[in-house]
């Protein structure tokens, strides 16, 4: 399907192997811009994984993600609909914490990054991890790693790590 990672996405062992270093115990992800929810699915399998949160724009993608979970059988994946930095993330989520927080392809697209980012804080993630675009006219001029040290600050995390760069879409 255009627009899907391939199913043995190279992504989820890399999340994996850094949530096993992060976490001691099961651990809550939340994924912005889950697309139809494999990532999500895939996620929610794992031991390790508490329970996978999809957040998607678009909402055939969300009812699409919820019939690919009942037919995997995975029962610990959650999908909202939701537009970061128009909707609101924390209520969206009924208040809860996530530990992890995947955005993976999509920051670049989201318009209220101020709002987006005071939901990342509301919702009190351990870590982020992004995929960043590495075109500057996607953060109005400013390269990706200015942006990134933006975004560690407003979230309040002074550490970061580049875990890669990946071959598609520069990223």
């Amino acid at each position: 399907i255009a627009g899907q990672r391939p199913a043995d996405d190279p992504r989820i062992p890399m999340i994996a192997a850094v949530g096993a270093r992060l976490f001691d115990r099961p651990y809550t992800h939340l994924d912005i811009g889950a697309n139809i929810g494999m990532f999500n699915i895939t996620m929610a399998g794992r031991p390790e994984v508490r329970r996978s949160i999809g957040v998607e724009a678009y909402d055939k993608y969300v009812e699409l993600a919820k019939v690919l979970a009942f037919l995997s059988k995975v029962d610990n994946a959650e999908f909202h609909c939701a537009v970061g930095g128009e909707d609101s993330l924390p209520e969206r989520l009924g208040g809860r914490t996530v530990d992890l927080v995947t955005i993976y392809s999509v920051y670049h697209h989201i318009r209220n990054k101020e709002r987006f980012l005071a939901d990342l804080v509301a919702l009190k993630p351990a870590y982020v991890m992004l995929e960043m675009a590495s075109q500057p006219e996607c953060y109005e001029g400013r390269t990706w790693e200015s942006e990134l040290e933006r975004i560690a600050r407003e979230l309040g995390m002074p550490y970061g790590q580049v875990l890669g760069q990946s071959a598609d879409y520069a990223r």
